[in-house]
Formats: structure tokens, sequence, C-alpha cells
């Protein structure tokens, strides 16, 4: 993994990420860039990023509009799904693990949310740091603690990486 998180792509998409998801008010207030109303789209910033950094074709996700679909476009960019491999079902419980420039893809569990969410590790393997329309110390991993007994909110289904 280390030839891939030491990419100069991944580390232009990491860069580019942290530093576009917001826009700049006139009144000098960061806001994040893709979000309208109380709706988010991380999908649509984390196609961006990777568009930008050259990890991925200019037309990647076309007709995408849900995040959960992030995991299959990417395998047609190449990308690999590290949840495949049974040796690395750690990540399952402990996204930090991941390595710095996957792509986490999570599924929506709660039944008032079909689109899932989409967010790009940007630290080295066994620490936080994510980004998608916010950046983060946690992975959305952290919104899948059970409350009051429930299901969990988001279900981790790709941990993405190019080959």
């Amino acid at each position: 993994f280390n030839q891939f998180s030491n990419s100069p792509k991944v580390n232009k998409l990491i860069n580019y990420a942290k530093n576009n998801y917001y826009t700049v008010t006139q009144t000098g207030r960061k806001v994040p860039r893709y979000v309208q109303g109380k709706r988010t789209y991380c999908y649509r910033g984390v196609k961006k990023y990777l568009i930008e950094s050259g990890l991925v074709s200019a037309n990647f996700g076309a007709g995408s509009r849900h995040a959960y679909m992030a995991k299959d476009d990417l395998k047609k960019e190449g990308f690999k799904n590290l949840l495949d491999n049974p040796s690395l079902s750690v990540l399952l419980r402990n996204p930090d693990m991941a390595p710095k420039g996957a792509v986490m893809v999570y599924r929506s569990n709660d039944g008032k949310s079909e689109s899932g969410h989409v967010e790009i590790k940007t630290e080295h393997s066994g620490k936080g740091g994510y980004v998608s329309i916010d950046e983060s110390r946690y992975a959305a991993f952290g919104m899948t603690t059970p409350r009051n007994g429930g299901k969990p909110r988001r279900v981790l289904i790709g941990v993405m990486v190019k080959s």
C-alpha cells in the first residue's frame, strides 16, 4: 500500500480535497462547497477530487448519483476493494487502519437515506483523517454506532485503492 499511499497522484488528491472542500463567503466564513440546504453531496465532491488528481478518467461516475455507487464506479477505474480480502477484515472494525488515499464507501442502513456516504482517507494507516464535503479526524464509520439499541446508520462496504 505504501506505493499507492505515497504516489504523487494520491498526494495531489489529498491536497486538492483538503483545500477545496469549502467556499469562502463574502463575510470570510468557510462553508462546505457541496452542501445545499440540509442535503449534502459527498459523492459529487469526491468525484471532483478524484478527477482533478488524475486517479480516474474525466467521465468517472457519470450517471451515478448515490455515494454507495462509488464502489462499482471505482472498480471500473482499476481500483480494488480491500474488503474483498478476508485477511483485511480488520478494516470493518477499524477504518483508521486503511491506507492513506483510500476511498471509503458506506451504504445507508437506517432506512432514512438511500445514498450512503463516501470519503477519502487523508492520513497513514493507524491515524484518523478524512475528507469529503468537510474534514474530520473521524471516519463516517463513527456514525455507525447503534443508538438506542437500533441498527447502525452506515455500513462500510468499500475501502478502495488503485492497484
